[in-house]
């Protein structure tokens, strides 16, 4: 895997759990929210799963009082603890230093900038790697334009940043 590959599922994973955490905090009372721990209701589905329990198991205004004041006290519970996972998300996320507008940047990858202070969207663009015979000698060829596929027995499209030659001693040399 490159930097780019692990930025990239880094940043992928993020957006994803900062989405479910979303649906967590703000869904309805009547949603569970799939993760990959398990099903997690959401807070408003929480509160109303215990009040519908409060409600199931009162049988006397002593015991209803009691029972009322300690599902408050859970309710806000997890409200708290869902405000504290939605920072701790929203931390995350900023901490990335990803840019604020894709708008557009279809397509594009996502490069540590020159200064080192985040990332900004760069052009995707392959460039054509082949090897081919040239009488007694191998010759390794890259660049954009065109290039006929069967003049190279081996050849392969990436992004840039590969580089690769021939040794005096006919070794392949890769630099990636």
């Amino acid at each position: 895997m490159t930097l780019q590959t692990d930025l990239q599922e880094a940043v992928a994973r993020v957006q994803a759990d900062s989405q479910i955490l979303h649906q967590i905090v703000h869904g309805d009372n009547q949603t569970v929210v799939p993760t990959e721990g398990g099903n997690v209701k959401t807070v408003a589905k929480a509160i109303k799963d215990i009040e519908d329990t409060i409600q199931e198991g009162l049988s006397d205004l002593g015991a209803a009082g009691q029972q009322l004041a300690d599902a408050v006290a859970d309710a806000e519970e997890f409200r708290d603890q869902a405000e504290q996972h939605a920072q701790n998300a929203e931390t995350l996320a900023n901490a990335l230093n990803l840019p604020t507008d894709l708008t557009g940047k279809a397509g594009m990858l996502l490069a540590v900038k020159v200064d080192e202070s985040g990332y900004e969207p760069i052009e995707s663009k392959g460039v054509f790697y082949g090897l081919r015979k040239d009488g007694a000698k191998l010759l390794a060829e890259s660049g954009n334009g065109t290039f006929v596929a069967k003049d190279y027995p081996v050849w392969f499209i990436t992004l840039p940043g590969v580089d690769f030659s021939i040794g005096p001693n006919g070794h392949l040399h890769i630099n990636i």
